[in-house]
């Protein structure tokens, strides 16, 4: 199987002209001897990091059921404070609260509770601090369960295999999006000022304008729908609620 981020800086390389990826994203000599980084790194950082992953947060965090009864409730005048330990979300923050659910049933292991516990729901609940949660009003028992989402696996492995090729294609507009940003506006000043552009780099570089728009779209329509397919726990709630359990 493939490491998906290597997958997507590979496709940066292959499709994206070094010499425009190393205008846009390498490092002056200076920069170098401070932080001994690379150009791969500065592609990751400014583009995976800073864009891929933190958008892909948001159309295609995973929805994951955390139960409560375990933790300790910190009771206060106005509510109940609920820290959660980053070992039961994946070792990954939680990003937004969806509701929480009162089993009507005994305790159960931390194995079963991690699937999709039946029972009343409510919205009354808030994300007040990191994976810290505030109940306004007590619940009235404590077999409860979080249901939230958190983000994803910096690696992006929660994907399906079948979902690298458009994740490659992301990744390859996030560059061209950022790169359009980064040298458009340089490459018409210096023009403007009598200097001289190359035209086939002026080209490619104008080539990329649209890029922005296609990530969008490709982010909001088919990244969100690969997500859902790879999010069993998310695709057997559907098929319970659409069969009434």
């Amino acid at each position: 199987m493939h490491n998906t981020i290597e997958y997507m800086l590979s496709r940066i390389y292959r499709e994206i002209p070094y010499e425009i990826l190393n205008q846009a994203f390498g490092l002056t000599t200076y920069q170098f001897q401070i932080d001994r980084t690379s150009l791969e790194t500065n592609i990751r950082s400014k583009v995976i990091d800073n864009i891929v992953l933190q958008d892909c947060n948001i159309v295609s965090s995973n929805i994951i059921t955390v139960p409560l009864m375990n933790l300790t409730w910190d009771y206060r005048d106005n509510g109940i404070v609920i820290h959660i330990p980053l070992s039961m979300t994946n070792n990954r923050e939680i990003l937004s609260v969806l509701s929480l659910e009162v089993v009507n049933r005994g305790l159960e292991p931390y194995a079963e509770s991690a699937g999709n516990p039946s029972g009343t729901g409510t919205s009354e609940i808030y994300l007040v601090a990191p994976n810290t949660i505030f109940l306004p009003t007590n619940p009235g028992a404590r077999n409860v369960h979080l249901r939230c989402a958190i983000a994803n696996d910096p690696n992006l492995n929660g994907f399906s295999q079948r979902a690298l090729i458009d994740l490659g294609e992301l990744a390859v507009l996030a560059a061209k999006m950022f790169i359009y940003n980064a040298l458009a506006i340089n490459i018409q000043i210096t023009s403007m000022n009598g200097g001289s552009v190359d035209g086939q780099f002026r080209s490619i570089v104008d080539s990329y304008a649209d890029a922005g728009e296609m990530y969008k779209e490709l982010l909001q329509v088919k990244i969100r729908k690969l997500s859902l397919i790879s999010d069993r726990r998310f695709h057997n709630r559907l098929i319970q609620m659409g069969l009434g359990k």
